[in-house]
């Protein structure tokens, strides 16, 4: 490039983007790209405007190529370009720019057209400059539903836990593709502080959030274990079921002692998912309370304690040593009959569930 600007070649080449011939103009606007060159940023520029698809497409990767800031502005006002082929080479060009282009994108997602301001989004994503993260929080309650899912994704994307307390408040977005974009964007981050956010999310009228907020508290693993244990005593049986599933699914032990217990809840749901739980903890003390858990009403809570069961012991001897023990109700009726007159104290649950641990 020294050699060609010592020769004056560059600017020959500069001058022959004004070429009467298309096809000149054409390999001109290729060569100063490649070779980078400067002064040709403004003429290049002024191609983004042409009618010509194929020039544009060309000039939009000459300026990519350039990798100067002063291509990006020229290149960000062609985001709402009609033709697809056309903003696909300006977006590659913008992602070529790389930091260079990051003032523009961010001005950008201030900008009066909806489609320019979620491609603004989806690009800084892609550019991976943690600069961004201010801008995305501030777009994230943007009116426009296309621009909120955008920068949310985002967001995600960029994992900075600058981001994290957007990502919650969007949580409560009335969008529900906005909500399960932030709760997979907080699993993405990996904070056990999002715990809480995310099983509030466990109540949505969506499934697809639901599902989401699972699947981002197991890959946060265990730091969010605890939460999901204090959850399961939550007064809303949506977010005690999939507390309970979530807890299955990332095999967190601490919580088989309150699963066990929430086999005993009033709602018929809860007790199922507490018993898949089990099944995937796969811990042998548990096999008492699942045992009585197949006397349950319910023939889906009885075939999901029949599944743990299997898992956890296949060959039914700790289901039949189980079973010799008499229950809970069956020691409360013999002491009944033993002692009719004396008033009978029923020992705590908890209490009984470690007689059944300690006798395995």
């Amino acid at each position: 490039i020294e050699r060609l600007e010592e020769t004056g070649a560059a600017g020959h080449l500069v001058q022959a983007l004004q070429d009467p011939d298309r096809q000149v103009r054409l390999k001109a606007i290729e060569a100063t790209g490649m070779l980078e060159i400067l002064q040709a940023i403004e003429p290049l520029s002024a191609f983004l405007g042409a009618k010509d698809l194929e020039l544009k497409r060309a000039a939009a990767r000459a300026l990519g190529r350039i990798g100067d800031h002063r291509a990006a502005q020229a290149l960000v006002s062609m985001l709402a370009e009609g033709d697809h082929s056309v903003t696909s080479e300006v977006r590659d060009g913008l992602a070529q720019l790389g930091s260079s282009a990051i003032p523009a994108l961010m001005g950008a997602l201030m900008d009066g057209l909806p489609s320019i301001r979620s491609q603004s989004a989806r690009l800084l994503a892609r550019a991976g400059d943690p600069r961004a993260v201010p801008a995305l929080m501030a777009a994230a309650e943007d009116p426009s539903v296309e621009v909120r899912r955008a920068t949310v994704a985002a967001l995600g994307d960029l994992q900075d836990a600058q981001g994290r307390s957007a990502l919650e408040e969007r949580l409560r977005d009335e969008d529900e593709e906005v909500r399960r974009l932030a709760a997979g964007g907080l699993g993405r981050m990996g904070d056990a502080a999002s715990a809480v956010a995310l099983i509030s999310a466990f109540a949505d009228t969506a499934r697809s959030v639901r599902e989401a907020a699972v699947r981002a508290l197991i890959e946060i693993g265990h730091g969010a274990g605890d939460a999901l244990i204090r959850a399961l005593e939550d007064v809303d049986y949506r977010i005690r079921v999939q507390a309970a599933r979530a807890l299955g699914l990332m095999k967190f032990t601490p919580a088989e002692e309150t699963l066990e217990r929430v086999l005993q809840d009033g709602e018929w749901s809860v007790r199922r998912y507490a018993a898949e739980a089990l099944g995937l903890l796969a811990n042998p003390n548990a096999v008492g309370a699942l045992v009585a858990a197949q006397e349950d009403p319910i023939d889906l809570v009885r075939e999901c304690a029949a599944r743990a069961l299997d898992r956890i012991d296949p060959d039914e001897k700790l289901r039949k040593r189980a079973r010799r023990r008499p229950t809970a109700a069956q020691e409360k009726a013999a002491r009944q009959q033993a002692s009719p007159h004396e008033p009978v104290k029923e020992a705590p649950r908890s209490a009984l569930l470690m007689e059944e641990k300690e006798a395995w």
